[in-house]
């Protein structure tokens, strides 16, 4: 398995994912107690997001994140 750049630990207690799907986004959200971190748009169109994830909840979001 190769490393995985878009996940990363910027904080002790927080984890950030970056994705460019919005449905993996809400869910991350909404089931790992997650929040919009940072989005990144051209020409006023979003195309990915930074999400933050509490420690504790790492594992779901990962989880979701595997997902295809």
């Amino acid at each position: 398995m190769g490393i995985q750049r878009d996940i990363w630990k910027p904080y002790e207690n927080e984890w950030r994912i970056h994705l460019d799907k919005k449905r993996k986004v809400n869910k991350i959200v909404k089931e790992a107690s997650g929040h919009i971190a940072c989005e990144y748009s051209k020409r006023g169109n979003v195309f990915a997001w930074d999400i933050s994830v509490p420690d504790s909840h790492i594992k779901i979001a990962k989880k979701i994140y595997k997902e295809n």
